[in-house]
């Protein structure tokens, strides 16, 4: 296996707060924090690095501070914050970004391959640059979410925000309930 790269980084200087807010977030979809689970055996298809949340009842998550306030979040599945729950028109990143009200961002690397960035204001809107790898299905579809062409390029546009270029496009909605 090469290189992989999963992380969310959010800008919230109280990784206990985010923590919390993750498992208040994960309890409405019906998932119990509990205690770290005993080591499990390496096996080569491991669904909790390649699958995706609904196909896995074990769910893994690392929060931990990171500095200049941010909070950094490792999870498996690995793009579990990236993923829509059941039943709601936006990915966990994004209501987990507004109910702290903080911006933030997820990469998703794989190896030489194309990656999908990621970027949240924290107030429901969200952009995304980049791409999947063909082997993934359509290349332009992040769970459910479209990328478009014309941000193939990586990059930022929320951070860090600049006073001459701010978007104005939503890319992705927040739920309406």
């Amino acid at each position: 296996m090469g290189y992989w790269e999963n992380t969310t980084y959010l800008a919230h200087a109280d990784a206990s707060a985010v923590a919390a807010a993750i498992a208040e977030l994960f309890a409405q979809e019906g998932m119990a924090r509990v205690a770290r689970p005993v080591e499990r055996d390496y096996v080569h298809y491991d669904p909790m690095q390649y699958a995706t949340a609904l196909q896995n009842n074990l769910w893994g998550v690392a929060v931990f501070p990171g500095s200049n306030g941010w909070t950094v979040i490792k999870t498996a599945p690995l793009e579990l914050l990236g993923e829509r729950a059941p039943g709601k028109n936006c990915m966990r990143l994004l209501q987990l970004a507004d109910r702290l009200g903080a911006a933030g961002f997820q990469v998703n690397v794989y190896d030489s391959a194309p990656l999908p960035l990621v970027e949240t204001d924290g107030h429901g809107r969200c952009l995304l640059s980049g791409y999947r790898g063909v082997s993934d299905g359509d290349p332009l579809d992040f769970h459910g979410e479209q990328l478009m062409e014309d941000r193939l390029d990586v990059r930022f546009d929320y951070l860090p925000r600049s006073r001459t270029s701010r978007p104005t496009r939503p890319r992705c909605t927040k739920d309406a309930a």
